[in-house]
Order: C-alpha cells, then sequence, then structure tokens
C-alpha cells in the first residue's frame, strides 16, 4: 500500500466488497467480524506497511512504523502475534467493520484511536526465567474516551492478603489446588446494545478510512474492567457460586467445597471436592477458552509450591533476579540488613532533584514496593521509609535502595512457609511503635503482624498521620489502626464458613495500653484520644479481640 492511501484528501466511501477483505466479512456497511482466518490466510494486501502512520497511533513503548517491526531481531514471531490477535477478535465476532463515511455524524468526534501492545512474555515458573512467546493486544486508547462518567468503571481486584489468607487456610492434602487462565477474557463481553463506541481498526492492518463499531469490550476502554468482572459473576452464579461480601473476588460455591480467587482473568481454584472441581472448570470451559494447569505453581508472580505434607512454600525469587539484572545489582556483594542501622535521609535545600533521578528513585522504589508487600515482610519498613523522599531526596533514595538490592543479593532464596499440624482458627498479632522517631515531623512509626492458622498472613509498617504525645498514644494508635485488619480478616475468614473462629489474640508491649483496652481509667492520659481509639474497647468487651503483654508469651510457651 502506498503513502498516497493515508493522505489527508477526501476518499469516497470504500465497497468492501471489491477487497480481498470480503473473506471475511459478508456484508458491506454493517457487517460482524465472523469466522476464523489461520495464520498463513491472512491476505497480504491487507497487511498494510504504514511507514507514515497517524501520530495519534504513536505509544511510547510501542511499534511506531512497521519498519520497527520488520527490522525487529523477532520481527516473525511479533507479526504471527498480531496475526493470531486479529484472528481472534475475528473469531469473537468483537465488532462490525465499516466504512467512516457511515458512522453517524453524532459520533465522528467520538472514534477512538487505538494502538498496539507487544509484550514478552516469560515463565517464571523455573529459573531462570524462559521466554515463551511474543503477546500483542490490540487495544483502544481509553483516555480518549468521552462520556466516562456515564459509565461505570470501578472494577474490583484480589488483596494479597486474601490469597495469603486462603494458602494458611488450605495446609492441608484435603484440598486441590489448580490454575486457570482464560484466554482473551475481555473480548467475551458484551456490550449493552444501547452504547455506540467506535474505535479505529488496528493499525498497519486496515485501511485508515474504515472504522470498528464494537459490539463486545474489549481492552483499553475504561469500562472493560468492571463489564468483564460483571459478565463472570453472572455466570459463576448460575453455577452456585457467588461472591463473598467481604471480597468481591472470592467465589464460593454453596457447597462451602470450592473456591475461586479471581485476578482478572486468572483463576486460582482450590476445591476438597474433586468432582465438584471438574464439572465447574467443564463448564467454564463451555463460555471461554480456559487453560487450566493441575497444580497451582504460580499466582500474581508468586511462585507457590507444594509441600508433602499439604503446605505451601511462597518465594519472588524470579521476580528479585528480573529487579537485580534490570538495576545491575546482580553481581553486587551481598549485605546483612535492608538498611544500614545509621541511614538517615537527610533533606537539603542545594540537593539535585533531577527529572532523571527521580524517575530512576521512582523505578526502584515501585518495583521493591510490590516485593515488600507480597512475601518480603522484612524490607517492608526500609522501603516504606524510603519512599517518603522520593521528590526531596531521589539521590539518596537511590543508595537507599541500592543497599536494599545488596541485601536482596543475599537472600534471593527468601520463602514464606504455610504449614501447620493442626488447625488453628485463630488470628494472632504483634503490634509496636516508637515514638517521635520521626526527626523531621516527630511523628511515631509503626508496625504489625497478623498470622492465621500459625502462618504469616498480612504485615503493615510505615509512619503515623498524628504526632503522639507519649508512648501510651502511640500505641494505642497503632492498635487501632491494626484493629482494623483484624475486624476485616475475622469477616473474611467467617465467610468462608470456618466455625468456630476463636477471639483474636493481640499481643502489645506497653502495659497502659493493656490497661486502658481493659476499661481502667486514665483520664489525665487519654482525655484527649480521638474517638477511633474507643474502638480498640469496644472490640475487646464484644469478645471479638483479646489484649496481652508480650511478656505473656514466654510463659505460654512454658505451659
Amino acid at each position: 500500500m502506498s503513502d498516497d492511501d493515508f493522505s489527508n484528501e477526501p476518499i469516497p466511501a470504500i465497497d468492501i466488497d471489491d477487497q480481498d477483505i470480503v473473506e471475511w466479512i459478508s456484508s458491506p456497511a454493517y457487517s460482524p467480524w465472523v469466522g476464523q482466518v489461520a495464520l498463513e490466510q491472512l491476505p497480504d494486501d491487507v497487511l498494510q506497511h504504514d511507514s507514515t502512520p497517524d501520530p495519534d497511533m504513536i505509544s511510547s513503548f510501542e511499534p511506531v512504523r512497521w519498519e520497527q517491526i520488520q527490522n525487529h531481531p523477532d520481527s516473525k514471531l511479533i507479526e504471527e502475534a498480531c496475526r493470531k490477535e486479529i484472528n481472534e477478535l475475528l473469531r469473537l465476532q468483537v465488532g462490525t467493520l465499516m466504512p467512516k463515511a457511515q458512522v453517524p455524524p453524532r459520533f465522528h468526534k467520538q472514534i477512538i484511536p487505538s494502538k498496539w501492545v507487544i509484550q514478552k512474555k516469560f515463565d517464571f515458573t523455573v529459573d531462570p526465567p524462559v521466554f515463551e512467546r511474543y503477546r500483542a493486544r490490540y487495544v483502544p486508547k481509553g483516555y480518549r474516551q468521552r462520556d466516562v462518567h456515564l459509565l461505570q468503571t470501578y472494577s474490583p481486584t484480589l488483596p494479597l492478603v486474601a490469597l495469603r489468607t486462603i494458602l494458611a487456610m488450605t495446609t492441608d492434602l484435603t484440598w486441590e489446588a489448580v490454575h486457570a487462565d482464560i484466554s482473551s477474557a475481555f473480548l467475551h463481553t458484551p456490550l449493552p446494545p444501547d452504547l455506540d463506541i467506535y474505535i479505529q481498526p488496528p493499525p498497519f492492518f486496515f485501511d485508515k478510512e474504515t472504522v470498528i463499531k464494537l459490539r463486545k469490550s474489549i481492552y483499553g476502554l475504561q469500562n472493560a474492567a468492571r463489564d468483564w468482572h460483571d459478565h463472570l459473576q453472572k455466570i459463576l452464579r448460575s453455577m452456585n457460586i457467588s461472591p463473598l461480601k467481604t471480597e468481591q473476588c472470592i467465589f464460593q460455591h454453596s457447597s462451602g467445597d470450592l473456591l475461586i480467587l479471581l485476578y482478572v482473568d486468572d483463576l486460582a481454584i482450590f476445591s476438597r471436592n474433586r468432582a465438584l472441581k471438574d464439572s465447574i472448570i467443564h463448564q467454564l470451559q463451555q463460555h471461554f477458552p480456559l487453560k487450566v494447569k493441575n497444580h497451582l505453581e504460580q499466582f500474581l508472580g508468586i511462585r507457590c509450591k507444594r509441600l508433602s505434607n499439604g503446605g505451601w512454600q511462597l518465594d519472588m525469587q524470579a521476580y528479585t533476579d528480573n529487579l537485580l539484572k534490570k538495576f545491575g545489582m546482580l553481581t553486587s556483594h551481598p549485605v546483612k540488613t535492608p538498611l544500614p542501622s545509621n541511614f538517615v535521609v537527610k533533606v537539603a535545600s542545594d540537593e539535585s532533584t533531577s527529572a532523571q533521578a527521580i524517575t530512576e528513585a521512582r523505578s526502584m522504589i515501585g518495583s521493591l514496593i510490590y516485593l515488600a508487600l507480597t512475601i518480603r515482610y522484612d524490607i517492608i519498613f526500609s522501603v516504606c521509609y524510603l519512599s517518603q523522599y522520593l521528590l526531596s531526596a531521589p539521590a539518596q533514595v537511590i543508595q537507599g535502595a541500592k543497599h536494599i538490592f545488596r541485601y536482596l543479593v543475599g537472600t534471593r532464596e527468601f520463602a514464606l512457609t504455610y504449614e501447620s499440624k493442626t488447625f488453628q482458627p485463630q488470628l494472632v498479632m504483634y503490634v509496636d511503635s516508637s515514638l517521635a522517631n520521626c526527626s523531621e515531623t516527630y511523628r511515631s512509626y509503626q508496625g504489625w503482624l497478623i498470622y492465621f492458622n500459625s502462618s504469616l498472613i498480612t504485615w503493615k509498617s510505615g509512619r503515623q498521620k498524628t504526632v503522639a504525645t507519649s508512648s501510651m498514644e502511640a500505641e494505642i494508635y497503632s492498635l487501632s489502626m491494626a484493629t482494623y485488619d483484624v475486624v476485616y480478616l475475622r469477616n473474611l475468614i467467617s465467610e468462608l464458613q470456618i466455625q468456630p473462629l476463636l477471639p483474636a489474640r493481640i499481643y502489645v508491649d506497653n502495659s497502659a495500653v493493656l490497661q486502658f483496652c481493659q476499661g481502667s481509667s486514665h483520664q489525665n492520659r487519654s482525655k484527649h484520644f480521638d474517638l477511633r481509639f474507643h474502638y480498640v474497647k469496644e472490640k475487646v468487651q464484644a469478645g471479638i479481640i483479646e489484649i496481652f503483654h508480650v511478656s505473656q508469651l514466654q510463659g505460654e510457651k512454658e505451659h
């Protein structure tokens, strides 16, 4: 195809019947994308090599010109991935291809530009990770979508603490766990019949004077994730599988013998009834192409290894290695602590805050945050501390982040182990704070760990939002915040029909806090406390939590 075909001069409406594309579609105007075209059968004249694409189709990290694909070392694999994506769109009848001239005038300014998103896919279940394939996604630029305020765009996602709670609950061999992936999930979601969305066709492959009227949702639309979640939820409800009230991404069968954890298009299925599990998977395969692995080996980047006694071992060694390679720290000399004991960020007025340094600091800390929130609780304080100075002291943040990377070099094989000889339906929490140890704001730092069934399922660390005037106040503040997590987890576990659930045990190291929560009078020291601090006392009186001094642990061990 010549450059003249993309000129700005008006051209007559396209007679689609006169082109080879008629092999795919049946009508020159509103013809649905039907049929499946084999990769090698995609007509060559439809594969239009556009050397001067519309600037609106440029993506900062995707091919801008067709020559960029042709000159790529893996050009054949990338082109095959693009063809495969187009064939999938055709097979699922995602939209209607039509001349732009036939679009109603009121939608002319609402045609959404599109782009290609091409990613490398790796197998992280092996060490080192192995390249599998290229995946090409044809996506509209959803930020150009108009009237989004009329749509529901929020879509829930599975929190990591919920995943770890389920894993801690299934530490015996009566629970089977499999992983399933829904291919091209969003493309299976029908759009409401009264919703008209027009998008540009895939760059490089179609004439620019054609558009696509969507019949189904597609990656990139602002409402796509919400529509997909609602669509899948409707299908699961028809199988007697309903979402929990506490977590909309955890689905439970009415029998209580099957759980499905959903993260967009990834499913982790836990079951203690093999026949029920096989039946549900078969029913899902009637609706979507489902890739099922017989064992849960990886989920959300976490490698999940099943132990011989039914327990779990969770690690992110592959992710850690990739981070170390990305920032050139893989061969660095390891250190024994995430940060030096005397490391303090000091903000100076003359410190360089260049855009390049800020970008590098953000990249490092952003990568470390996911690792810290997933399984590496040992670096959570260091990462949260550095994240406070991304803009004011990026050079010192980079220095601290590199120290954390050196610590990771020596602890690459770090793993969380979930196993329990006897099931213990009880939450146990350890909470602490340090008074006014932030030299800039005089606020206190706090942190806590929560265990379920003898397994660590969540942790937090960070600076408090207000100044505490005493160690008692700092401890009460952290205890009240931690109690929110305990109540949430109790609600979640109760919905999973784990009964009876024992009162949560919370350990503190401040006797005044213990007396306050038990109702003893400390009027002079606590009369200025926020009302939320009394939330803890209410939960103690309701028998939901029990508070103990940490010194009692030794006595319990002796018994």
